[in-house]
Formats: C-alpha cells, sequence, structure tokens
C-alpha cells in the first residue's frame, strides 16, 4: 500500500502487484537483476523487490508413463526419510504422505462427504440411553484450540498441528450419557469400517478431543470422513 499521490493524510490505496521467478546460472544473476531494476524502477514508492536464493534441490516430474505413486514415493522417502511403506501399499485406497498438513490414509473407500452443519454422532450408554450429537451441540460447548501430537508408530510419522474442538467428557456430560458403570468407551467410523475403544479413565480425560477443526479451518474430508 502507499498514500494515495503521495499524500500524507494517511489515505492508503493498494498497488497491483505481480511475482516472476526466474531460475538463471549462478554467472547470470548480477545481469538478471541489473535487468529487473533498469525496466521496473521509476523511483516511486512499491517498486518492489528482488529476491535472490539458491536452489538447493529440483524435485522432477515422472516420465512420460511412469508410474505416479512410484514418484510420490520417492518424494516422501527424500524428503520423510522415517516413513515406513507398508508392503501392502497397494491395498490402500488413499495413501498421500505428502498432503498438506496431515497424512492421509485410508484402507477403505472414502464415504460421501459431508458438511459440518450436517454431521452426527450417535451416542449409547451402558443403560440403552441414545442420544445424538450433532453441530449445534458442539458449537454451544466451549471451543478448545490447543497443539496436538499426533504420532503413527506402525508408518513412523509424527506431526503436532492446532486442532480445533470441544473436550469428550464435557461432550458426553451434556449429551446426558451415564458412565457411572462403563469402564470402556467404544467408537465406530460412520461407515461401520473401523473400530476404537477406550478406557473410561482416558475417554474422561480432558486432553480427548472431539476434533473439527485444524490449523484455523475447518478438518478437510480426508481427514475426518469416517
Amino acid at each position: 500500500m502507499r498514500p494515495v499521490n503521495g499524500s500524507d493524510d494517511g489515505v492508503m490505496q493498494f498497488l497491483p502487484k505481480q511475482m516472476l521467478i526466474w531460475l538463471v546460472p549462478d554467472e547470470l544473476v548480477g545481469r538478471m537483476i541489473r535487468s529487473l531494476i533498469n525496466v521496473n524502477k521509476s523511483d516511486n514508492y512499491g517498486d518492489g523487490k528482488v529476491f535472490v536464493c539458491p536452489v538447493a534441490e529440483v524435485v522432477a516430474l515422472p516420465e512420460l508413463g511412469e508410474s505416479e505413486a512410484v514418484m510420490v514415493e520417492a518424494y516422501v522417502m527424500a524428503h520423510h526419510p522415517g516413513v515406513n511403506y507398508p508392503k501392502f501399499k497397494d491395498q490402500f485406497a488413499a495413501m498421500h504422505f505428502e498432503a498438506d498438513i496431515l497424512p492421509v490414509l485410508s484402507l477403505y473407500p472414502m464415504p460421501e462427504q459431508k458438511t459440518l452443519e450436517d454431521w452426527e454422532m450417535k451416542l449409547t450408554d451402558i443403560r440403552g440411553k441414545t442420544a445424538t450429537a450433532t453441530w449445534e451441540d458442539l458449537k454451544k460447548l466451549p471451543k478448545v484450540e490447543e497443539p496436538t501430537p499426533l504420532v503413527c508408530q506402525i508408518f513412523n510419522w509424527s506431526e503436532t498441528p492446532l486442532v480445533t474442538g470441544v473436550r469428550l467428557p464435557m461432550l458426553l456430560e451434556a449429551m446426558g450419557m451415564d458412565l457411572s458403570d462403563s469402564r470402556y468407551l467404544s467408537f465406530y467410523s460412520g461407515d461401520g469400517m473401523y473400530f476404537e475403544s477406550l478406557p473410561l479413565a482416558l475417554a474422561r480425560d480432558p486432553r480427548v478431543l472431539v476434533v473439527y477443526g485444524i490449523e484455523g479451518e475447518r478438518l478437510p474430508h480426508e481427514l475426518a470422513a469416517r
């Protein structure tokens, strides 16, 4: 931004910008900079900047006919050497270690995508009482934002993203679930393909969250489809 017409009255306007990127040999860097200055310099505020950065590595796209999976695996192994690819990786419906924020791993095809407003979670306590938690129920509870370590010991990767959600114990209490005689809580994915359980003591830990956001954005379908 700059003052309109060079004035000092504090009125600002946005200047249109363009970003150009060149890859040149070291011996041509000086000539390139001089050419950019000669063509673009106007002695006015906002002429722009020239960033000169060394290129340490170039990852080439695969040759025509080469498998994309081979290229992706080679990239991941080069940039995340600790990741363990399973021998049965070809059986996964989705396996993207290079995905933004977190790896995307799914043995089964992704179920149909739903909006957060259409999300629901069916609950049943040990006495048979049922309830359905919805997005409106989550919005009534205090929002929690905190960095959370996520570790996969099978594939040997870890990340610590900033997640957003509500505390599971508070949600269960708000929905009227009776946990007095329970020892474990069982969780089933929406498509019935996955199952997990938590000891009651762990389920009551305030660090256990029902997450609906990550890194300031809504949890993407690939990370929360089930």
